[in-house]
């Protein structure tokens, strides 16, 4: 992945599993295992 700020590293990911049809759970366990989301 590109070297942005995490929180637009963040808002892509979200936006695209949403797209996707992922839901907020499912969203937040993959951020936790890319350990954006508690950074």
């Amino acid at each position: 992945m590109s070297r942005l700020e995490p929180d637009v590293q963040v808002r892509r990911i979200q936006s695209l599993l949403q797209r996707k049809g992922f839901g907020f759970g499912v969203i937040t366990r993959v951020l936790r295992e890319l350990d954006l989301a508690g950074s």
